[in-house]
This record gives structure tokens, C-alpha cells and sequence, in this order.
């Protein structure tokens, strides 16, 4: 019995460490990555997965908090390829990214909802951003004794920056019954395109650069810690800008209607040329440290993060410059590197995440997907008012 005991650990021992040779990295690969995220500030996800959609406007401008509603998204979308040598790894990646933020304050929610009183007047405020870039990444990872340096130059291209400003409403009830609703929006379009559409792109003008690296040490046997860091050096620039002006008018009487009659309503919409500027874009910089805690080999990972992250840095607007706290904890359980099943919660880019993800190894290819609940309140991360999910698609030998 003892021997067949002992027997049956070897071969365990012996298949797992086979196993984890086998499914470890590949000498080369493809990735395919898509990572995109869409959340708000008001509506819950189970409000809308409904047969029939009704939308409780008090209850909603009840739920929505002090800071205002948000709308969020972020896009990550990527090509790459790799090559894992012994003591060296090199990749190559190409990607789209956009980030889209709408802030709109509560008082516009709560006097649709609640209705204003006579001779009251809500001003409304609203106010954002959009960034779209394209980008080619080069990683290259090596070790120097028992440290790990990772170097990651990037170039990239913005392709549009979008600011809302000087945007809001002006609701007001009068003491004659009637209801005017004002609604102004301005929008600065930076884009890398004019008129003229792709002959006007200038790649050399508009190309950024920044540089991303990380530091592994091991400080105890069972214990990392990692530094991360992402810096601008060149600001990418677009050549192009147009102005956007939206006014909205509507006004009506409590007595029009009931007796049925239409209100009066206007829209305009106005957009100017095309002008030449140079505006100065880079992507977010950041700095973090990271402690992964091994208690059980690779079969379990603890890991903790503490970082801080700065929007817009060196740009020609500093008015959308934001610094901003990230944090990270998640625990991964890794199986001979055919199956991990991580579970984490984060703050990262604005955004609280509580995500579960798998991935699934058989040597020549490789699934990993995960959602999450999202948002950028923290409550309201947990009433999943928002989703973040990915895919990553891997083929190799």
C-alpha cells in the first residue's frame, strides 16, 4: 500500500511538472485582444434587462449621486506577436484606444423628476471628453541576476481629442404656468484629419511617444515586488480643429398642454471649418508598485497593487489635467498552466472594477476572457451599473 502511495505521488509530481513544461510559454505567438468597458452613474443593469422597459425618472434621480451622473467608456484593441526565449522575451503590438467621459449634475435629473417650483430657474451643467489613438508598442524583457526589467517603447498617433464645454441647461418654471428649457452645448474637435480627409494627415507631425517599464525584484522566495511606470516624452500634436455649437429650445404652458396643443420647440446645430492648430495630446502617465505573495508555488497568487495615474498630462489644456489614485487586489489559481481562474477588484482609469476572468491553455491555443461589474462610483460598481469585458484569442507553438 505504502508503495503504491508512493507511486501514485511521483506520477503526480511527475505529470505535473511535465504538464507545466508542456503549457508553459510558447516560443512564439499571435494575440488578439479586445478589452472594452461602458458604464454609468444612474441606471443598473438589472433595470434594463427587463421585458418591458419603464423608467422611473424620480426613482432614478433618487439613485443618482451628489457628484452628478456619469457616462464612461474605455476601448482597448489589439494585434500582437511574441517570441519567448530562455532569458528573453520580445513583442510587438498594435492597437486602437478611446476614452469617452460625460458628466452631467444631478440638478438637471432631479428637475425632471421632481418638477421646479414657480418662478424657479435649474442650471444645469454638463461637461467631458473624448481621445481616440492608434498605437504600435514594443516590448522587450530580460533578466540581470535575479531581477526582471521590462523596457515598452510606444508610438501613437492621436487621431481626436474631443472636449465638451461651456455645456449645460437652464430650465424655468414661471409664474404664468409656462416651462422653458434651454439647452446649450459646445464642442472642441481636435482631430488628426481636415477637410480634405486622409491627404491632410501628417504622420510625422503628429506621431507621440512614450516610454512604459517595469522592475521585478525578489525580495524573499515567496514574495515580488514590481515597480510600473509609464512616461510621456514626445506629445503626440493634431493639426486640425472645428467648432461644434448644439442649442436646444423648448417652451410650453401647463394650459397649451392640456388642451392638447403642441409646444413650441427649436434645434440648431452648427459646425465650423476646419482650422489649423497644433494641439499637444499625450496618453494617461503612470506610476504603481505591485507585491505578488506565492504561498503554494504558482498554483496560487496573491497580488496587491498601489499606483497613482495623471489624464492628459502635458497637454495644450490644462484644464482637463486630472491626477488620480489606482489600486489592485486579486488572487489567481493556476492549474500545470492549462487552466487560471483569477478573481480581483480594482480602481484603475477612473473606473471601480470587480471582475472574475478564466483562461483556458492548450498549448497551440489559448482562451482568456473575463467581465466585470464597473463604475465610476464605487457603490454603484456593485449595482452593476456598468460592464467591463474582455477576450484575448492566442495561437502558437
Amino acid at each position: 500500500m505504502k508503495k503504491l502511495i508512493v507511486s501514485l505521488a511521483l506520477s503526480l509530481l511527475i505529470s505535473s511538472a511535465f504538464a507545466r513544461t508542456f503549457f508553459g510559454p510558447r516560443v512564439f505567438e499571435m494575440r488578439v485582444n479586445s478589452d472594452i468597458s461602458v458604464s454609468n452613474t444612474g441606471l443598473a443593469m438589472q433595470d434594463s434587462l427587463v421585458k418591458k422597459l419603464v423608467l422611473d425618472l424620480k426613482k432614478m434621480a433618487d439613485d443618482i449621486p451628489d457628484s452628478g451622473w456619469n457616462f464612461n467608456t474605455i476601448d482597448d484593441i489589439n494585434l500582437g506577436f511574441n517570441l519567448n526565449l530562455d532569458r528573453l522575451f520580445v513583442g510587438l503590438k498594435f492597437g486602437t484606444q478611446a476614452f469617452g467621459n460625460i458628466d452631467i449634475s444631478k440638478d438637471f435629473f432631479d428637475s425632471i423628476a421632481k418638477g421646479t417650483k414657480p418662478s424657479e430657474t435649474i442650471n444645469a451643467t454638463a461637461d467631458g471628453f473624448g481621445d481616440a489613438f492608434a498605437y504600435m508598442e514594443t516590448t522587450v524583457k530580460f533578466k540581470v541576476q535575479k531581477y526582471g526589467i521590462t523596457i515598452k517603447p510606444a508610438f501613437f498617433v492621436p487621431v481626436a481629442h474631443a472636449v465638451v464645454k461651456d455645456s449645460g441647461a437652464k430650465i424655468c418654471n414661471k409664474d404664468d404656468g409656462s416651462l422653458i428649457v434651454d439647452m446649450d452645448t459646445d464642442i472642441d474637435l481636435y482631430t488628426a484629419f481636415g477637410k480634405n480627409g486622409i491627404s491632410d494627415f501628417n504622420i510625422i507631425e503628429t506621431l507621440g511617444f512614450d516610454l512604459a517599464g517595469e522592475f521585478e525584484w525578489p525580495i524573499l522566495p515567496k514574495l515580488t515586488l514590481t515597480g510600473k511606470a509609464r512616461i510621456p516624452i514626445v506629445p503626440g500634436r493634431l493639426s486640425y480643429k472645428k467648432d461644434i455649437d448644439i442649442n436646444y429650445h423648448y417652451e410650453t404652458k401647463f394650459q397649451s398642454m392640456m388642451n392638447g396643443e403642441s409646444a413650441t420647440s427649436e434645434y440648431n446645430s452648427k459646425s465650423g471649418d476646419y482650422t489649423q492648430t497644433s494641439f499637444s495630446i499625450n496618453r494617461p502617465m503612470k506610476f504603481a508598485i505591485f507585491a505578488d505573495f506565492l504561498p503554494a508555488g504558482k498554483f496560487i497568487t496573491f497580488t496587491g497593487g498601489l499606483g497613482i495615474g495623471f489624464l492628459h498630462p502635458f497637454t495644450s489644456d490644462p484644464d482637463t489635467f486630472k491626477a488620480f489614485p489606482e489600486y489592485y487586489i486579486g488572487a489567481n489559481m493556476n492549474l500545470f498552466n492549462v487552466f487560471n481562474l483569477t478573481l480581483s477588484t480594482e480602481y484603475t482609469d477612473l473606473l471601480f472594477q470587480h471582475m472574475i476572468s478564466v483562461g483556458l491553455n492548450l498549448r497551440v491555443i489559448e482562451i482568456d476572457t473575463g467581465i466585470a461589474m464597473a463604475s465610476q462610483n464605487f457603490e454603484k460598481s456593485f449595482a452593476c451599473s456598468g460592464t467591463r469585458g474582455f477576450v484575448t484569442f492566442c495561437i502558437g507553438f
